[in-house]
């Protein structure tokens, strides 16, 4: 069974997600227990909003779970019905979304992981030695490691499709907070090759077109991470998630949920390993592992990272997006 510890760092890293995107996104009911297949041919595209008149008279959310107040309905599907007491009778049906559990999503992510041909293995593909432990990351930043995270690195997996797209991707973000996001032609269609590329794997092969593009959004589309009145469209997902940028109190880094990321930013001197507070599987292909790294540039700190070890990008998005649509509908997330 996949650890727990991977949903759960999974959960951690796409709340930050969902944090920036969640009020861009209608729901879909969320389907639970099924294996990565009946996942992703169930949750397509966000549904299209319907004619209101059902609810005039049929006083339902069939049809939409709308983010504005609409006086003119017999009954709300908002997100604050609940507190009016206005809700559409079918209101927690179609727009509030029920717990998944940890046990269904290990499955999900043992399926996905099955069909993961692109992901590393450890002790062949790479090494790393954690070196430090530290115990409390977010009071302790000081650098207690004297060498580098990673050991050894087959230098040929940078030359699979995947993650020689998703390099290419790397230097296209800006992480200072509070600073415009502006996307080149050329960095647009660097997103499309890395895009296409993922989903001609075995663990997105089985996605709609809808779908594709929905989340294909949900990961590039620029919104505003800092000050909402004075710089807009600041990050999207793929910053939030796989990369690092500048925390609200512009003194710490977030984000760097990804290997890729480390390695290549130790490579580069433009990261600086510091210490790790846990592992879930030391040794071996499914290790989490909770790091430390600041930015040599102006040592600025990402306190806590959990990443997961050799996994490949398109896994990451894959189980990334199921534990989104399974979470949340498009306001709330129940756990």
């Amino acid at each position: 069974m996949f650890p727990g510890k991977h949903v759960s760092a999974t959960l951690n890293v796409i709340s930050m997600v969902t944090a920036v995107r969640t009020t861009t996104l209608y729901a879909v009911r969320a389907q639970t227990g099924l294996v990565m297949s009946t996942i992703l041919s169930a949750t397509v595209a966000p549904r299209c909003p319907g004619d209101p008149l059902s609810r005039l008279f049929g006083l339902s959310c069939s049809d939409e779970c709308t983010p504005w107040y609409d006086a003119d309905l017999a009954c709300q599907c908002t997100s604050d019905c609940d507190i009016y007491g206005n809700c559409c009778e079918d209101f927690q049906d179609f727009c509030v979304a029920k717990a998944i559990s940890t046990a269904e999503l290990s499955q999900i992510a043992d399926s996905l992981w099955s069909l993961d041909t692109t992901r590393l293995i450890y002790g062949t593909d790479y090494t790393y030695d954690v070196q430090t432990n530290e115990l409390n990351p977010t009071t302790n930043t000081q650098d207690q490691s004297f060498s580098p995270f990673f050991t050894s690195m087959q230098s040929s997996i940078f030359d699979l499709a995947t993650i020689k797209s998703f390099l290419s991707l790397m230097d296209n973000f800006n992480p200072s907070l509070n600073v415009q996001e502006v996307v080149t032609y050329s960095e647009r269609d660097e997103a499309v090759q890395f895009w296409d590329a993922i989903m001609a794997t075995q663990v997105m092969i089985q996605s709609y077109t809808e779908l594709n593009n929905f989340i294909e959004d949900m990961w590039y589309g620029i919104v505003n991470h800092g000050d909402v009145n004075n710089f807009p469209g600041d990050t999207n997902g793929f910053e939030n998630h796989f990369l690092y940028e500048e925390a609200d109190d512009l003194v710490t880094l977030q984000g760097g949920y990804s290997w890729i990321q480390l390695y290549q930013g130790e490579q580069s001197g433009a990261l600086n390993y510091h210490s790790y507070k846990s592992q879930s599987q030391p040794g071996t292909d499914q290790n989490v592992i909770e790091v430390q790294f600041s930015r040599t540039s102006d040592g600025k700190v990402q306190p806590s990272a959990s990443v997961l070890m050799g996994s490949s990008p398109e896994f990451d998005i894959a189980m990334a997006f199921i534990c989104f649509k399974n979470l949340e509908k498009w306001w709330r997330m129940q756990f």
